[in-house]
């Protein structure tokens, strides 16, 4: 496992302190970000709030990912991510269209207040109908890994080359 990228992790993050208040924050974050995004007149901004969108919306999927091995076995888990592919294939297919038509008949802006009042409704919902899944929080979960383990140089496997004698 590549740990260096997963640091600040929402899966990390979700195992430390739970599942929910992690959704919250990002699903609160996005909307916040497309709703700032929307409002501003930067273009600067609006492209480093464009950063902290993607990196909250990144979180959705890996913490699908932890609630649903929270919630159920192998094979259920198994069922589930092929019934999330299937959904996240149509939607992929579906917001093309979608988005052609909002930039068709509405302003720029609209291009993220539609997201943005998905992801409210969306907070709302997880602030009010989601229960913790996580049983026992990690508290070790995000603390550093000790460095000089991190650089030790590899080894290449030792290998003896046979001589073929005449």
């Amino acid at each position: 496992r590549d740990w260096s990228s997963d640091v600040c992790s929402s899966d990390l993050l979700s195992d430390r302190f739970g599942r929910k208040p992690v959704i919250l924050i990002a699903v609160g974050g996005y909307c916040l970000a497309a709703t700032a995004i929307a409002l501003s007149d930067n273009f600067a901004l609006a492209v480093i709030l464009r950063v902290a969108q993607g990196m909250a919306a990144s979180s959705g999927r890996i913490l699908a990912n932890a609630i649903s091995r929270d919630l159920y076995d192998r094979d259920r888990l198994a069922q589930l991510i092929s019934l999330v592919m299937t959904v996240g294939a149509v939607s992929a297919i579906l917001t093309g269209p979608t988005g052609g038509f909002i930039a068709d008949h509405f302003d720029w802006q609209a291009a993220f207040i539609v997201p943005a009042v998905f992801a409210a409704v969306a907070f709302l919902l997880f602030a009010f109908g989601f229960s913790e899944t996580i049983v026992e929080r990690n508290p070790l979960a995000i603390r550093p890994i000790p460095t000089p383990s991190c650089f030790r140089p590899a080894r290449a496997p030792r290998t003896r080359l046979a001589s073929a004698s005449t």
